[in-house]
């Protein structure tokens, strides 16, 4: 994939898993120049809609909300709200926590536990994190609206419905789905190609003017009756599709 967005390699040392944003065994992280392109390329479909910024985001295999969390960090100006699910309670409760890093509060917040640490332990590693987290919310304050978030448990593979309840509309989908020996699908029906059921679900949460991207690896396939795909797109060992709805 040829990156026509985030054309230059910057430093995202900042927003390395387990840093300022917090992460947990089993919890994956997301490469932060890949998120934003992928992110921006499903923007220009939004705008060639006609839908305007800025928009509602949801991530319905989030994890620790890693990827949601970089967006909106990132892209803060463009986001509207987050949305954020998961099967499991333990990811949910942390990605409530990263998604916090996203106003003045939380990033706060972070920045006196990482505080603590430095006083107790006086280790580098939680200096070097310190001192990320204030220029972290350097780029919070700066902003001009704060983004409101939402994390909630929902199984994606069969609770559609429940998720729309907590996020009525959709702007944007994105999502890393499970795969490789970190993260597995999980879930009602998980056997039965999980990725074609979650698309099944998302329907109760697209509207016509929907733009998903979701990312997966080369083994699985992206695909489903009931959407057209925009783009597709190989990242070494991942695949994207960009895609809306029918």
């Amino acid at each position: 994939m040829e990156y026509k967005h985030v054309t230059t390699k910057m430093n995202y040392e900042d927003l390395a898993s387990g840093k300022v944003i917090e992460s947990r065994l089993g919890m994956t992280s997301f490469p932060v120049r890949l998120g934003s392109e992928l992110f921006q390329r499903g923007l220009v479909h939004l705008q060639k809609k006609g839908v305007n910024g800025p928009y509602t985001v949801y991530d319905p295999c989030s994890g620790c909300g890693y990827l949601l969390t970089v967006i909106g960090l990132l892209h803060g100006d463009q986001v509207e709200a987050v949305y954020a699910s998961d099967i499991r309670e333990e990811a949910v409760l942390l990605s409530r926590q990263n998604l916090s890093l996203l106003t003045i509060e939380g990033i706060e917040r972070r920045i006196g536990e990482i505080g603590k640490y430095v006083q107790e332990y006086g280790k580098a590693s939680h200096k070097e994190a310190l001192e990320a987290a204030c220029r972290i919310r350097e780029g919070v304050v700066q902003r001009r609206n704060p983004i409101p978030a939402v994390s909630f448990q929902a199984d994606i593979l069969s609770e559609g419905e429940r998720a729309s309840a907590f996020c009525p509309r959709a702007d944007l989908i994105i999502t890393d789905v499970p795969y490789g020996q970190t993260a597995q699908w999980e879930g009602e029906g998980e056997g039965q190609d999980p990725l074609h059921r979650m698309l099944d679900q998302l329907l109760h949460l697209v509207h016509p003017s929907s733009v998903l991207v979701l990312i997966a690896d080369k083994k699985q396939k992206i695909r489903h009756e009931g959407y057209k795909r925009l783009e597709a797109l190989k990242i070494g060992k991942r695949q994207a599709a960009i895609l809306e709805r029918l």
